[in-house]
């Protein structure tokens, strides 16, 4: 562990599981949240922690996925794994703001889930490598296709009545 007081960027040097980690502050940061997995990556898109809540989202243990690039957790919609998700240049250049991708994930058992990552970028003076963020919004995405299925047939309902309208039987 460097004497680096971030412990952002702390949390991509040694050691790399987050529970062995001598910070408590970035230890609660990234074991603490149970509703999103965060993780981090370093420069070239690769895992280098993965703390329990990204375990219990992805089904993965550390040792699955550390220092395997994190396009392993992209899935297309037939639960295959599909590495096209993130643009092949991605890591090419350091980021200067976080960017979000919505796609399909893969868990460790071949489910897969319909989910948000943020990537944002860690610096201190210099580029770190990237926070990843991760949580399922299968709900909010199944939720968003119903409500177009409504507005869909809402919408056929009033063509049809204003037609009636204009039209009548008479």
């Amino acid at each position: 562990m460097t004497d680096d007081p971030d412990p952002a960027t702390n949390a991509l040097d040694p050691p790399t599981n987050a529970s062995e980690s001598g910070d408590p502050v970035a230890r609660r940061l990234l074991e603490g949240v149970s509703t999103h997995a965060i993780f981090m990556l370093n420069a070239d898109g690769n895992i280098v922690a993965w703390p329990a809540p990204a375990t219990a989202l992805y089904g993965h243990d550390a040792t699955a996925v550390l220092d395997r690039h994190v396009r392993m957790l992209f899935a297309d919609d037939e639960g295959e794994a599909d590495s096209d998700s993130l643009p092949g240049d991605f890591f090419a250049e350091p980021r200067e703001e976080s960017v979000e991708f919505e796609h399909w994930h893969r868990r460790a058992d071949g489910s897969v889930f319909w989910g948000t990552l943020t990537l944002s970028p860690l610096r201190n003076g210099e580029f770190r490598g990237y926070a990843a963020i991760s949580r399922d919004t299968t709900t909010a995405k199944e939720y968003e296709r119903m409500l177009e299925r409504q507005n869909d047939r809402l919408k056929e309902f009033t063509d049809i009545l204003a037609h009636d309208l204009r039209n009548p039987l008479n």
